[in-house]
């Protein structure tokens, strides 16, 4: 069997040419997770290949992760949470790492970190069975809820935006309403607040008497002893609230 050991700056070359040299399949075990851009970009094109990608990661993080971990599920990894997570394994159907390193930026540019890499046969089958126990005992997937959330969220926007638009569209109807000056019957604009057109206005104000008798109701312009404290008749009054 041979083992390489490497150590520190040397293990993220190390994972980034196993995912661009993987033809069938990736798994990375990783409690922490933070992708370099160099490390996501082979990530999306071992995924146009056809590989077939699982990460691993601690459940602990799944809130923290949870913009970051919705973007890998959206290119078609396989995302899945395992509790009391500590190891750090990456394999493809050919060579395998294990390591002491995370999947994570500040890890690979300060740690110290040390690893195991071989393409034998014999530690490629070991670290995959130990996966496929992960897998199959420990892991939990989260791939749909992800996408479940963004659906909800993306449902949730779109509801918002309607409302907004049809609390838009009663403003709107409100302000564009058509009522009666309460002393010419001109139409104006429906305002309880202003009911008097402003030629009307002009007049009133010389005495200013809110409860001054006018002829016609605000709302619906029939006759009425209305007055600018009280500019619509009983019958409108009544039919709004």
């Amino acid at each position: 069997m041979s083992i390489s050991v490497i150590a520190n700056h040397h293990i993220s070359p190390e994972i980034v040419d196993l995912i661009a040299n993987a033809k069938k399949k990736v798994d990375l075990v990783s409690p922490y997770v933070k992708l370099w851009p160099h490390l996501e970009n082979e990530i999306g094109s071992a995924l146009k290949r056809g590989v077939k990608i699982q990460l691993f990661f601690i459940s602990d993080k799944r809130e923290e992760y949870e913009d970051y971990l919705l973007r890998l599920a959206m290119m078609s990894v396989a995302v899945y949470q395992i509790d009391l997570l500590h190891a750090k394994v990456y394999l493809s159907e050919s060579i395998g790492i294990a390591s002491s390193m995370n999947l994570y930026d500040f890890s690979a540019q300060r740690n110290e970190d040390i690893a195991a890499v071989s393409s034998d046969p014999g530690f490629v089958r070991s670290l995959d069975d130990y996966v496929q126990k992960l897998s199959e005992n420990r892991a939990r997937s989260i791939s749909s809820s992800l996408k479940g959330q963004k659906a909800i969220k993306a449902v949730g926007g779109v509801l918002k935006a309607v409302a907004g638009a049809v609390a838009g569209a009663v403003t709107a109807a409100v302000f564009e309403r058509v009522g009666f000056c309460i002393r010419c019957k001109a139409e104006i604009d429906y305002n309880p607040d202003k009911p008097l057109c402003p030629d009307c206005y002009g007049k009133w104000k010389k005495y200013g008497d809110p409860t001054y008798k006018e002829k016609y109701c605000h709302d619906c312009g029939k006759p009425s002893r209305a007055s600018l404290a009280k500019p619509v008749c009983r019958k409108c009054y009544k039919a709004s609230v």
